[in-house]
Protein backbone atom coordinates (compact mmCIF):
# COMPACT_ATOMS: atom_id res chain seq x y z
CA UNK A 1 0.00 0.00 0.00
CA UNK A 2 0.92 3.53 -0.67
CA UNK A 3 1.92 5.34 2.19
CA UNK A 4 0.06 8.38 3.23
CA UNK A 5 3.18 10.73 2.60
CA UNK A 6 3.55 9.46 -0.90
CA UNK A 7 0.07 10.16 -2.04
CA UNK A 8 0.26 13.74 -0.28
CA UNK A 9 3.29 13.80 -2.73
CA UNK A 10 1.75 12.47 -6.03
CA UNK A 11 -1.20 15.41 -5.74
CA UNK A 12 0.71 18.31 -4.92
CA UNK A 13 2.94 17.46 -8.28
CA UNK A 14 -0.34 16.98 -10.09
CA UNK A 15 -1.92 19.83 -8.70
CA UNK A 16 1.21 21.96 -9.94
CA UNK A 17 1.25 20.77 -13.11
CA UNK A 18 -2.33 21.49 -13.41
CA UNK A 19 -1.69 24.69 -12.75
CA UNK A 20 1.50 25.12 -15.26
CA UNK A 21 -0.87 23.89 -18.00
CA UNK A 22 -3.73 26.64 -17.19
CA UNK A 23 -1.29 29.25 -16.49
CA UNK A 24 0.39 28.47 -20.25
CA UNK A 25 -3.06 28.38 -22.10
CA UNK A 26 -3.93 32.00 -19.86
CA UNK A 27 -0.77 33.45 -21.91
CA UNK A 28 -1.55 32.33 -25.27
CA UNK A 29 -4.89 33.57 -25.10
CA UNK A 30 -3.95 36.71 -23.93
CA UNK A 31 -0.90 37.44 -26.78
CA UNK A 32 -4.24 36.46 -29.49
CA UNK A 33 -5.93 39.22 -27.41
CA UNK A 34 -3.00 41.71 -27.43
CA UNK A 35 -2.30 41.23 -31.33
CA UNK A 36 -6.11 41.25 -32.08
CA UNK A 37 -6.47 44.61 -30.85
CA UNK A 38 -3.20 46.42 -32.06
CA UNK A 39 -4.41 45.19 -35.72
CA UNK A 40 -7.78 46.90 -35.06
CA UNK A 41 -6.03 50.03 -34.28
CA UNK A 42 -4.04 50.19 -37.25
CA UNK A 43 -7.04 49.94 -39.66
CA UNK A 44 -9.26 52.73 -38.20
CA UNK A 45 -6.72 54.98 -38.67
CA UNK A 46 -5.85 54.00 -42.63
CA UNK A 47 -4.09 55.32 -45.00
CA UNK A 48 -4.00 58.78 -46.59
CA UNK A 49 -5.42 59.65 -50.16
CA UNK A 50 -4.62 62.77 -52.33
CA UNK A 51 -8.08 63.41 -53.67
CA UNK A 52 -9.43 66.40 -55.82
CA UNK A 53 -12.55 66.75 -57.95
CA UNK A 54 -15.02 69.56 -58.40
CA UNK A 55 -17.44 70.95 -56.00
CA UNK A 56 -19.84 74.01 -55.26
CA UNK A 57 -20.01 76.25 -52.91
CA UNK A 58 -21.84 79.18 -51.48
CA UNK A 59 -20.59 82.52 -51.05
CA UNK A 60 -21.45 84.18 -47.55
CA UNK A 61 -19.56 87.39 -47.27
CA UNK A 62 -16.40 89.20 -48.13
CA UNK A 63 -13.43 89.87 -46.13
CA UNK A 64 -13.60 94.16 -45.03
CA UNK A 65 -10.08 94.48 -47.72
CA UNK A 66 -10.32 94.90 -50.93
CA UNK A 67 -7.81 95.75 -53.86
CA UNK A 68 -9.10 98.14 -56.55
CA UNK A 69 -7.02 97.79 -59.78
CA UNK A 70 -7.03 100.36 -62.34
CA UNK A 71 -6.38 99.53 -65.80
CA UNK A 72 -6.29 102.97 -67.50
CA UNK A 73 -3.60 105.11 -66.33
CA UNK A 74 -4.00 108.63 -67.55
CA UNK A 75 -4.15 111.22 -65.45
CA UNK A 76 -7.78 112.22 -65.87
CA UNK A 77 -8.96 108.65 -64.95
CA UNK A 78 -6.53 108.46 -62.01
CA UNK A 79 -7.94 112.05 -60.35
CA UNK A 80 -10.96 110.91 -61.17
CA UNK A 81 -10.68 107.56 -59.25
CA UNK A 82 -9.10 109.97 -56.23
CA UNK A 83 -11.96 111.89 -56.48
CA UNK A 84 -14.19 109.55 -55.90
CA UNK A 85 -12.50 107.38 -53.24
CA UNK A 86 -12.44 110.37 -50.91
CA UNK A 87 -16.45 111.22 -51.02
CA UNK A 88 -16.62 107.50 -50.65
CA UNK A 89 -14.86 107.86 -47.76
CA UNK A 90 -16.67 110.82 -46.25
CA UNK A 91 -19.98 109.58 -46.75
CA UNK A 92 -18.60 105.80 -45.11
CA UNK A 93 -19.23 104.01 -47.82
CA UNK A 94 -15.33 103.10 -47.12
CA UNK A 95 -13.83 103.61 -44.24
CA UNK A 96 -9.83 104.03 -46.09
CA UNK A 97 -8.06 103.55 -49.09
CA UNK A 98 -4.49 103.40 -49.68
CA UNK A 99 -2.60 104.13 -52.93
CA UNK A 100 -0.44 100.95 -53.93
CA UNK A 101 1.55 99.80 -56.81
CA UNK A 102 -1.18 97.58 -58.07
CA UNK A 103 -4.16 100.28 -57.57
CA UNK A 104 -5.83 100.79 -54.21
CA UNK A 105 -6.17 99.43 -51.05
CA UNK A 106 -9.72 99.71 -49.44
CA UNK A 107 -11.23 98.97 -46.45
CA UNK A 108 -14.76 98.78 -46.78
CA UNK A 109 -17.57 100.64 -44.71
CA UNK A 110 -21.54 100.60 -45.52
CA UNK A 111 -20.48 99.17 -48.67
CA UNK A 112 -19.48 95.40 -48.90
CA UNK A 113 -16.94 94.81 -51.53
CA UNK A 114 -19.27 93.04 -54.08
CA UNK A 115 -20.98 96.73 -53.84
CA UNK A 116 -18.38 98.74 -54.27
CA UNK A 117 -17.48 96.42 -57.68
CA UNK A 118 -21.02 97.28 -58.45
CA UNK A 119 -20.28 101.00 -58.12
CA UNK A 120 -17.00 101.15 -59.80
CA UNK A 121 -18.45 98.81 -62.82
CA UNK A 122 -20.81 101.31 -63.61
CA UNK A 123 -19.15 104.21 -63.13
CA UNK A 124 -15.94 103.53 -64.80
CA UNK A 125 -17.13 100.19 -66.58
CA UNK A 126 -15.57 96.94 -66.03
CA UNK A 127 -12.85 97.42 -68.87
CA UNK A 128 -11.65 99.83 -66.70
CA UNK A 129 -11.62 98.70 -63.11
CA UNK A 130 -11.44 95.60 -61.33
CA UNK A 131 -12.31 94.73 -57.38
CA UNK A 132 -10.93 91.50 -55.90
CA UNK A 133 -11.45 90.33 -52.06
CA UNK A 134 -11.58 87.60 -50.13
CA UNK A 135 -14.57 85.97 -49.92
CA UNK A 136 -15.85 83.41 -47.19
CA UNK A 137 -17.02 80.02 -49.23
CA UNK A 138 -19.45 77.67 -47.37
CA UNK A 139 -19.42 73.32 -48.70
CA UNK A 140 -22.27 70.92 -47.98
CA UNK A 141 -20.85 69.25 -45.10
CA UNK A 142 -19.84 65.90 -47.12
CA UNK A 143 -18.35 66.34 -50.65
CA UNK A 144 -17.27 63.76 -53.03
CA UNK A 145 -14.15 63.63 -54.08
CA UNK A 146 -12.39 61.08 -56.02
CA UNK A 147 -8.70 59.36 -55.57
CA UNK A 148 -7.57 57.60 -58.83
CA UNK A 149 -10.65 57.73 -60.18
CA UNK A 150 -12.53 56.18 -57.41
CA UNK A 151 -15.05 58.28 -55.20
CA UNK A 152 -14.26 59.19 -51.96
CA UNK A 153 -17.07 60.93 -49.53
CA UNK A 154 -14.96 63.50 -47.67
CA UNK A 155 -16.09 65.31 -44.40
CA UNK A 156 -16.10 69.00 -44.14
CA UNK A 157 -16.12 71.28 -41.71
CA UNK A 158 -16.99 75.12 -41.25
CA UNK A 159 -16.13 77.96 -43.57
CA UNK A 160 -13.34 78.74 -46.15
CA UNK A 161 -11.39 81.61 -47.81
CA UNK A 162 -11.31 82.00 -51.44
CA UNK A 163 -9.78 84.76 -53.67
CA UNK A 164 -12.16 85.84 -56.81
CA UNK A 165 -12.64 88.11 -59.62
CA UNK A 166 -14.90 89.34 -60.58
CA UNK A 167 -17.13 89.44 -57.48
CA UNK A 168 -20.08 87.63 -56.86
CA UNK A 169 -23.56 88.38 -54.73
CA UNK A 170 -23.69 86.66 -51.85
CA UNK A 171 -25.78 83.54 -51.81
CA UNK A 172 -24.46 82.80 -55.20
CA UNK A 173 -23.02 79.18 -56.08
CA UNK A 174 -19.59 78.94 -57.16
CA UNK A 175 -17.97 76.13 -59.06
CA UNK A 176 -14.52 75.39 -57.57
CA UNK A 177 -11.38 72.97 -57.92
CA UNK A 178 -10.79 70.86 -54.06
CA UNK A 179 -8.21 69.67 -53.49
CA UNK A 180 -7.45 67.76 -50.07
CA UNK A 181 -5.61 64.68 -47.80
CA UNK A 182 -8.13 62.39 -46.62
CA UNK A 183 -7.78 59.61 -44.08
CA UNK A 184 -9.83 56.35 -43.89
CA UNK A 185 -12.19 57.86 -42.22
CA UNK A 186 -12.96 60.28 -44.53
CA UNK A 187 -11.93 63.10 -42.22
CA UNK A 188 -9.69 66.03 -44.10
CA UNK A 189 -6.15 65.87 -42.61
CA UNK A 190 -4.88 69.68 -42.64
CA UNK A 191 -6.30 72.48 -45.13
CA UNK A 192 -8.76 72.23 -48.01
CA UNK A 193 -7.64 73.92 -50.95
CA UNK A 194 -10.07 75.71 -53.28
CA UNK A 195 -9.77 77.54 -56.42
CA UNK A 196 -12.62 78.72 -59.41
CA UNK A 197 -12.55 76.76 -62.22
CA UNK A 198 -10.73 77.58 -64.82
CA UNK A 199 -8.33 79.72 -62.77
Amino acid sequence: MVSENKKKKIMFIGSMIVALMFISSYASFGNNNISSSTTTIQKSTGPEYYVSGEVNGTITGYSQNALLKVSNNSSSMQKSIISTLSRMEANGSISNYVQVTDGYDIVTGSMDAYLLQHYFFNSYGASNVSVSAKSTVKLPPTIVLYYLGRPINAVVAGTYNLSISPLIANGSVVALNAHAIVNGTGAINGAIQLTTIGS
